[in-house]
């Protein structure tokens, strides 16, 4: 996937930011990172934040995709669900640490569709009485 992340953008990171997880120390992972020029950058053990972005994300696919769907064992209706995730996750889900823009707004520079006045079709209270 990395590979094809590289040869999609036209070259490959100067760094990866990774774990001491075992499928960064396999001998084929390294082969092709160093192949590449790419040094490894390893979050701080037991440091809270270190790699903190790339943990929520992981966290946010895990919660908002996988946990909600029956995983397809087929690879395309995999991929299927991931892009719509990435859809989603990318296009219509606010970040905090964006300030409520999602990661498409950001990128264009547009206002943070959150900011934008809202419709109400209630007057002020209407809707909030309970019935004795």
């Amino acid at each position: 996937m990395l590979g094809q992340v590289a040869a999609a953008v036209g070259r490959a990171p100067r760094y990866l930011v990774c774990d001491k997880g075992t499928q960064f120390w396999c001998a084929g992972f390294k082969a092709w990172r160093k192949g590449r020029k790419i040094r490894p950058r390893y979050g701080a053990v037991g440091r809270y934040g270190s790699i903190s972005v790339i943990e929520r994300f992981i966290k946010t696919l895990k919660c908002n995709c996988l946990r909600r769907i029956l995983v397809p064992l087929r690879r395309e209706d995999l991929n299927a669900e991931l892009l719509a995730f990435a859809e989603w996750f990318n296009n219509y889900r606010p970040h905090e640490g964006l300030g409520g823009a999602t990661p498409q707004e950001k990128w264009e520079g547009a206002r943070p569709a959150i900011r934008n006045p809202r419709f109400e079709p209630r007057r002020p209270g209407e809707g909030l009485r309970r019935e004795a």
